[in-house]
């Protein structure tokens, strides 16, 4: 399918849930399938969500996050990692059902088992801790002449009438999505059993499949966040990284050798008869190889 008859027809999608009188208009992002999650390629082509090593968490100050060309990010509160990016992804896909600004209702229980962990005190405390960092940070991500200013929960709270979580999520963040997403399997980022496999699987299927992909080690290094002391050990981590990919039908064709990391992304059930995971019109993908 021809990339640009790909977003028209996610556009159309789009418009087709959009009341006809302009005095009720609202602004609500696609209806991705019940099993994928569906997430902005300006996101998940950056350190936004890095690999961070356990225990490492700090505070950033307007910081400027590695991204993909032609992306901009500058971040304020406490960095995230690939757990935050699990409660995040479930948080839009909830709100996928609603117009973007108005409240969507949860329990902890139905939020934790969406995410696939249990519904202990633990968790569930973790669970609100993971929503106020969402809510308290700020993001400036810049995408060409576009951009979007805010935090990446809009509201969270507790409703101690019906004792449900409620959280909201500012329609300008659509804008991201406009510019170019993709769908993640859910059950496939839920086997994945490290968080370089899973960042490297969401800057997988930000690519097109069937095509040829060269990436430089050293950049993606930079890119994902990570804390490795150097290429050589970033390298044997990303191997293994890939070759869950490669178990799990999300690669092929892929080696890791030098500075370059090469590789296809495979198409998956995620692909089928949905038109969304591929690049906005336009949008160039660029080799990041070391020069």
């Amino acid at each position: 399918m021809d990339p640009r008859d790909s977003q028209t027809a996610a556009l159309a999608l789009r418009q087709r849930r959009r009341p006809s009188s302009p005095s009720k208009s609202f602004i609500q992002l696609p209806l991705w399938p019940e099993p994928n999650r569906g997430v902005p390629n300006a996101i998940v082509r950056s350190a936004l969500f890095g690999v961070v090593r356990r225990g490492r968490r700090r505070y950033a100050e307007k910081e400027l996050i590695a991204s993909w060309p032609g992306v901009t990010i500058r971040y304020t509160g406490m960095k995230l990692d690939q757990s935050d990016l699990d409660v995040w992804l479930f948080a839009v896909h909830l709100a996928r059902h609603h117009t973007l600004g108005s409240q969507v209702r949860f329990s902890a229980y139905g939020f934790l088992n969406g995410i696939g962990r249990s519904k202990g005190k633990q968790n569930r405390e973790w669970l609100k801790a993971v929503l106020t960092r969402l809510t308290a940070c700020a993001v400036e991500i810049g995408v060409g002449n576009r951009s979007y200013t805010g935090s990446l929960v809009h509201e969270f709270f507790h409703d101690g009438d019906t004792n449900e979580y409620v959280l909201t999520v500012n329609p300008r963040l659509a804008m991201l999505f406009d510019d170019g997403y993709s769908l993640l399997a859910w059950q496939t980022r839920s086997a994945l059993r490290s968080d370089l496999a899973k960042w490297i699987h969401c800057f997988v299927r930000s690519h097109p499949p069937g095509v040829s992909h060269r990436v430089g080690i050293d950049g993606l290094l930079h890119l994902c966040g990570s804390e490795s002391k150097s290429v050589r050990e970033f390298r044997q981590r990303l191997r293994e990284a890939m070759g869950e990919l490669e178990a799990l039908g999300e690669v092929r064709n892929w080696r890791a050798k030098d500075i370059v990391l090469e590789f296809e992304r495979a198409e998956t059930e995620a692909d089928q008869g949905f038109p969304a995971a591929v690049p906005a019109d336009g949008e160039q993908i660029v080799n990041l190889v070391t020069k």
